[in-house]
């Protein structure tokens, strides 16, 4: 019996555009954040500096203790697979390092842990469609903070590149093998593989939905499915099985 699903091991790498963009979150706050020269386990290590003047001037510091709050609305239709992404992205953690004394004598990988104080939900109209509204209160170190609403971030977008609207207000999946769809390898196109689940990885700027799909051993006639190795595969190495598409084998 194969597994149902591959658990997302990649772990978030905060890049050079993550610490910009959120440089312009802190415009109004006593801190700005930057990579150090300092590299460790091949990601460069954070740190976080005070301003001191309004032309750039600032000095190392330890890793504030700050609170923030953050707030966001999801369809209500797509609430389940939200929080699925979500769960899988923090499993996931973050890569860097941080400073946390502010002169690179000790650092620690960044923990996600207990970062978040509260969260509440409340439902809400717009464009004929439910939403659910969550706000989150953090009280922590920034570097986890900054990571801990990153990944939240991170599922927004997946989900966003999984599902839109028409021009009738119609829900539509956006990617072209859903779940449930039948397909075969690009280059062997003798066997089946039923698509199990989504893979999300991120590439710099770049947010990539992969498949987890699984071998199935078993032809139509069959009262049985059987089924193979789960793995993991690019949408391009992908193509239609002749067989098309299962309709609710999942449920």
């Amino acid at each position: 019996m194969t597994k149902r699903s591959i658990e997302n091991k990649y772990m978030r790498e905060l890049k050079d555009r993550d610490l910009l963009k959120w440089n312009e979150r802190m415009e109004k706050s006593p801190y700005r954040v930057q990579v150090n020269s300092t590299w460790v386990n091949n990601h460069q290590l954070i740190s976080f500096h005070v301003k001191y003047n309004d032309v750039g001037g600032s000095s190392q510091t330890p890793d504030p203790v700050v609170k923030w709050e953050f707030t966001f609305s999801v369809v209500e239709s797509r609430k389940n697979e939200f929080s699925k992404i979500l769960e899988r992205l923090l499993i996931g953690g973050i890569a860097n390092h941080v400073d946390i004394y502010g002169n690179v004598t000790k650092h620690e990988k960044i923990s996600i842990d207990n970062v978040v104080k509260s969260k509440t939900e409340s439902t809400h109209e717009i464009f004929n469609r439910k939403y659910i509204r969550y706000v989150y209160s953090f009280d922590g170190r920034l570097s986890a903070i900054m990571s801990y609403i990153t990944i939240v971030e991170d599922a927004i977008e997946f989900l966003s590149n999984t599902w839109g609207y028409d021009e009738n207000g119609e829900e539509y999946c956006l990617v072209k093998f859903p779940i449930g769809t039948v397909v075969s390898k690009e280059k062997d196109k003798s066997k089946d593989f039923l698509v199990l689940d989504y893979n999300y990885v991120i590439d710099y700027k770049d947010y990539i939905i992969n498949y987890v799909i699984v071998e199935m051993l078993t032809d139509e006639k069959s009262l049985v499915i059987k089924y193979g190795e789960s793995e993991i595969v690019s949408e391009k190495d992908l193509a239609y099985s002749r067989n098309n598409r299962i309709d609710n084998i999942l449920n």
